[in-house]
């Protein structure tokens, strides 16, 4: 198990050990190891699994919950649920475009949204979880938007607006 120190970062060994007998059991792959990163992913040559570092905050329900939701995304999700060919395939056509970062981030958000729905309805427990997920994360781009539209990124304000518009329950008028 790699462990990733971040900026002045102390992992909390008994969240690591649980995130990491939660990868290995959940994959069905017992050499799967479980590492911190800048995003979450699977990475099936290396056999390893990792949980985005955006999780890594002072609260610890909000903490606890992204990375477990973040290895059920992964393990559960893309791992049983994704059609990986079809997204590597996307990815390489979309290589040369000038918009690929976003293209992937957007693909990798829609996704997520469609995974998250697959777990939760073969696995009710995990609802609770994703609900403080989705709850943080819109707090999230909620700030982000304000930020981006500070510094005119106008693509990561729309990749803002996007996530804020589907997760929301009801229309934004000022959208």
């Amino acid at each position: 198990m790699l462990i990733k120190q971040w900026a002045n970062v102390k992992p909390d060994t008994h969240l690591v050990l649980q995130l990491q007998d939660l990868a290995t059991l959940l994959s069905g792959q017992p050499d799967f190891t479980f590492e911190y990163s800048y995003g979450s992913f699977v990475d099936i040559i290396n056999h390893r699994l990792t949980a985005s570092t955006i999780w890594d905050i002072d609260n610890p329900e909000k903490k606890e919950a992204g990375f477990k939701s973040d290895v059920f995304l992964r393990s559960i999700g893309t791992l049983r649920h994704s059609n990986i060919q079809a997204l590597q395939s996307y990815m390489e056509n979309m290589h040369e475009s000038t918009l690929n970062k976003f293209s992937t981030q957007l693909v990798t958000l829609f996704e997520d949204i469609r995974l998250e729905e697959i777990i939760k309805k073969e696995r009710p427990g995990t609802t609770k979880i994703f609900h403080i997920r989705k709850k943080y994360l819109k707090h999230y781009f909620e700030t982000q938007l304000t930020t981006n539209v500070i510094r005119s990124n106008q693509l990561d304000e729309l990749f803002c607006l996007i996530y804020l518009l589907i997760q929301s329950n009801q229309p934004d008028p000022l959208f």
